[in-house]
């Protein structure tokens, strides 16, 4: 898929998509119903103007915008080989069918990115499948820094394969808004490869989704793709949708998997 046919794509999108997103969030108006592109310039980086790249990671800057052509495997290769070298956090969404990866940071720090939502949810409704994807940078540095012993600052790569209470309360309120037929997957590429993360379904009526801060990891280990199944496992048993009717138990509401990548493949 050539660029300049995204970024039509993408902004016929957000003109036609917007006022129903405003809606579902409580915050249409007759500027987001009637002027829909005097509202997407006001609110939002529309209009959208993609532009080819051959490197994941910006050179310098806001990388916003760019699109690199690779397939799955080519760009968790190259995400992850830079994993070590990167002190903030970094947002893309890879489309399988067109073979594309789309820079969606819109800002990043050193313990959270801010990606652009409202585009992640127009792809979701002009593709099959997309997977969004974000960087847990290595915390080995900081744990040092903090005169923590060495054995336990394994755990903190560890630690980074597991997504967030924000990572997926954010994930959730997206597939609340992103197209019901779309396959979505969101990710964190970490030290020791990549963690999957999807919804099992969407919150039901009068029901809560309730999460659990995963614990701290505090004991060495053998193992750490071992110790990351494990705290996925439990993970996976305190992400929870809650139905708030008595006698009916809450259950689990997310699935996580965990794919090592780069050295650790295969194992």
């Amino acid at each position: 898929m050539k660029v300049k046919l995204l970024t039509h794509a993408v902004n016929h999108e957000a003109r036609h998509r917007y006022h129903e997103l405003n809606t579902i969030t409580g915050t249409s108006s007759l500027v987001t119903r009637y002027l829909p592109r005097v509202a997407l310039r006001a609110r939002s980086e529309y209009p959208y103007s993609f532009r080819e790249d051959d490197a994941f990671y910006p050179a310098q800057g806001q990388g916003f915008g760019r699109v690199i052509r690779a397939s799955r495997s080519e760009g968790l290769s190259a995400i992850h080989e830079q994993i070590s070298e990167k002190d903030k956090e970094h947002a893309w969404t890879f489309v399988p069918e067109a073979g594309l990866w789309v820079d969606t940071a819109l800002s990043a720090g050193e313990h959270d990115v801010n990606p652009d939502r409202d585009l992640e949810v127009y792809l979701s409704h002009l593709f099959p499948e997309v997977l969004h994807a974000h960087t847990h940078p290595d915390k080995v540095l900081e744990a040092c820094a903090q005169n923590y012993p060495w054995a336990f600052s394994q755990n903190y790569l560890v630690e980074g394969a597991i997504p967030s209470v924000d990572d997926v309360m954010g994930s959730f309120q997206m597939a609340a808004r992103s197209a019901s037929g779309c396959k979505i997957n969101n990710g964190v590429v970490s030290h020791y490869g990549l963690t999957t993360y999807a919804p099992v379904q969407l919150l039901e009526r009068n029901g809560c989704l309730r999460d659990t801060a995963p614990s701290k990891i505090v004991h060495p280990f053998i193992d750490p793709i071992t110790a990351i199944r494990g705290a996925l496992q439990m993970r996976h048993h305190r992400v929870v949708m809650d139905p708030m009717i008595d006698g009916i138990p809450p259950k689990p509401a997310y699935t996580f998997d965990f794919e090592p990548l780069g050295s650790y493949s295969g194992r």
